[in-house]
């Protein structure tokens, strides 16, 4: 479900119809520790945002997540260039920054992507070395 609270941020912009929020990595984690039930976080890049414009069923699924990152540079430099002065928070950080904190309660966190140039197995594998006491559910796909 869409969370209205963050949608009405000062630097929420939108690409293809896609709403971006772009706020910061810090501001995320705020939302997620106040909120403490599941949150989706989608970190937009170029190619997520050339998906959404062609299959309008994986759009419909990125406009429910909780909040959408700005993690491509085109992205981050598309917006700035129409003046949006929006936060880069790549997912790769930030899935860091989530599990070392799912870590410390003992939480579950899912994990799903991947495709042909990214493995997600890959990626849950080496959270778990970092933090093994962390559950990783992963899914591949994308």
């Amino acid at each position: 479900m869409h969370n209205p609270h963050l949608s009405h941020e000062k630097n929420l912009t939108e690409i293809f119809g896609i709403p971006i929020e772009g706020l910061s990595a810090d501001v995320l984690m705020e939302h997620m520790r106040e909120r403490r039930k599941p949150f989706w976080v989608v970190t937009v890049n170029p190619e997520i945002l050339l998906s959404c414009r062609s299959r309008s069923a994986y759009a419909h699924a990125v406009r429910q997540a909780n909040t959408r990152t700005v993690d491509g540079f085109g992205v981050w430099l598309l917006l700035r260039m129409f003046g949006k002065k929006t936060h880069r928070v790549t997912g790769a950080d930030f899935a860091e920054r989530v599990v070392a904190w799912a870590a410390e309660q003992r939480w579950k966190v899912g994990f799903f992507g991947g495709g042909r140039w990214h493995s997600t197995q890959a990626a849950a594998d080496s959270m778990k070395k970092k933090y093994p006491a962390v559950q990783i559910v992963c899914e591949e796909g994308g």
